[in-house]
């Protein structure tokens, strides 16, 4: 799984795998990109694995710390630090010096389901994981650097007993003080607030004739993008909360797994089980640009790498793509 960009001088970004690996991209589109292995002390040597099941996210916090979390339930901290790198490990791409979780790490009470960070320009603060308890934790992510991951506010869904399986997204407001997860057919927006230390919920937006599958704020904080299983993706004005586009990006033919905003927050792309990718234009919402067989069996994450049109997938294929695509006018 694909998790959003990081901040820094190239545009880095991070992968998310099912046997636990999580691998830190950085170069440019133009040049190509090599892979970091992020790694845990405490997986052991031979499997130079970040986590030990499943790795169900992760995300860049700033240029120097990587947020991920598993089946281990765990939420692990990446510092970049030199350490050795790994020898005799084969791979099809140079692989970097190694990046190391080092002790920085929270157990959680429960499984996650999902871990995201905000789009904010300077670095998230933030690392937002949602569990299938239906517990919301966001954690303050500068406190890793000094190996002690902070609880920095927590919340519960409402009936979290009938509805914690359901949560199939999360997202995290570029200002941090809001949160959106995924519930059935309707999305929940939560306050975040650190003075008090909780997250409460404060509307529920309706409108989605599927289970709501991905969610994600735009860089700007006007918008909040929502695929769903009825192969839509809608966009929600968050100053009223009514619909900016809906009926319109409906050209999928299964599920919307992914979507991403590109940084002028103007186009989104979206993936699905189809396994295309397209993009479309906020401005004129019938406009699109459309990859056909992006990945087989399905793309599972996106992310934009600069303002001109370049992206990178992730899917079930288990390889990473990057796209140069000529943005909808």
């Amino acid at each position: 799984l694909l998790r959003g960009p990081m901040d820094g001088p190239a545009r880095a970004f991070v992968t998310a795998g099912s046997d636990g690996r999580v691998l830190l991209w950085e170069g440019s589109p133009s040049l190509g990109y090599a892979a970091t292995k992020v790694v845990s002390s405490d997986q052991g040597t031979e499997k130079r694995a970040t986590h030990g099941g499943k790795a169900v996210g992760a995300a860049g916090c700033t240029s120097q710390i990587i947020a991920s979390a598993g089946f281990d339930d765990k939420v692990r901290f990446a510092a970049r630090v030199p350490s050795v790198e790994a020898a005799g490990e084969p791979t099809a791409l140079a692989l970097g010096s190694l990046v190391s979780c080092g002790s920085v790490s929270l157990q959680l009470d429960a499984q996650p389901s999902k871990l995201c960070t905000s789009d904010r320009a300077l670095g998230s603060r933030l690392a937002l994981v949602a569990t299938t308890a239906g517990t919301l934790v966001a954690l303050q992510a500068n406190h890793a650097s000094q190996g002690e991951p902070c609880v920095a506010a927590e919340g519960q869904l409402p009936n979290a007993g009938g509805q914690a399986s359901l949560i199939e997204a999360a997202a995290l407001s570029p200002d941090e003080g809001e949160c959106a997860v995924g519930v059935g057919n309707e999305i929940l927006v939560f306050a975040v607030d650190l003075a008090s230390r909780a997250i409460t919920l404060s509307r529920t937006v309706s409108g989605h004739r599927g289970l709501v599958t991905c969610l994600a704020y735009s860089p700007d904080g006007k918008w909040l993008a929502a695929g769903d299983a009825n192969r839509e993706a809608k966009v929600w004005d968050r100053s009223t909360w009514e619909a900016k586009v809906s009926g319109k990006w409906v050209f999928h033919t299964s599920t919307v797994q992914c979507l991403a905003w590109d940084p002028s927050s103007c186009f989104v792309a979206t993936g699905s089980t189809d396994q295309s990718i397209m993009v479309w234009s906020l401005a004129k919402p019938m406009k699109k640009t459309a990859v056909k067989f992006a990945h087989k069996g399905g793309v599972t994450g996106l992310g934009f790498l600069d303002n001109q049109g370049a992206l990178a997938s992730a899917g079930h294929d288990g390889a990473v793509a990057i796209w140069a695509l000529e943005l909808p006018s």
